[in-house]
């Protein structure tokens, strides 16, 4: 059966022993040499998410008119030791960025999550465009119907992250720093965190 994207095909067992699960089946499947096609199971993952109080910690920083503003603390490029954490465990991001050519191609990043919120003001020209819309795609959606805009925010967050605006003066600032980062939205992950391995696969194989 052919979905356009994907084709979907049956097979009848050639193995006469009864499996006792899927896992099982497979096995039996892949072990005769009979079998050209080689099976995988169709895992589902999900968004790892934690409650940990110095995760992703708030802190209040005043924005350009001097308002008290909430942003994240960004342990991961510049650690300080917040949280008892080891001072100067992180990126080195800093010092990276000094290595970046004035003059440097346009790095592309496919995030394959949950989507991305390509209107957040902290991707701001980072979002990569065709035909003047913003350019992606969405593999949660097996008919093709639906579209890369995050209904979760993990996806956006993780961009963010990548590619959020440098030295723009508002909100974090992406590792990517000044690199000239555009990013591409290839949602593979539903509004609740999970997605199938088929889905990814093909997030990943379209991507590249």
């Amino acid at each position: 059966v052919d979905f356009d994207s994907f084709e979907l095909r049956l097979y009848n067992a050639v193995d006469s022993r009864s499996a006792k699960d899927v896992l099982d089946a497979v096995e039996i499947y892949n072990s005769d040499s009979r079998n050209t096609t080689k099976l995988l199971p169709n895992y589902v993952f999900h968004i790892y998410e934690t409650n940990d109080p110095c995760y992703n910690r708030p802190a209040i920083v005043k924005d350009k008119e001097g308002n008290p503003k909430e942003i994240f603390l960004q342990w991961d490029m510049n650690n300080t030791g917040e949280c008892n954490g080891v001072v100067g465990a992180d990126l080195d991001s800093e010092k990276a960025w000094e290595l970046i050519p004035a003059e440097h191609e346009t790095v592309v990043v496919a995030v394959i999550d949950t989507g991305v919120d390509v209107s957040h003001l902290g991707l701001t020209g980072r979002i990569f465009m065709k035909d003047g819309a913003p350019f992606g795609k969405d593999f949660t959606d097996l008919w093709g119907a639906g579209d890369f805009i995050d209904d979760h925010g993990h996806g956006s967050h993780c961009a963010g992250s990548i590619a959020a605006a440098y030295n723009d003066g508002e909100g974090m600032t992406g590792s990517s720093g000044p690199t000239d980062v555009k990013i591409i939205a290839v949602k593979a992950l539903s509004k609740d965190g999970g997605g199938d391995l088929f889905s990814i696969s093909d997030a990943i194989k379209w991507s590249g």
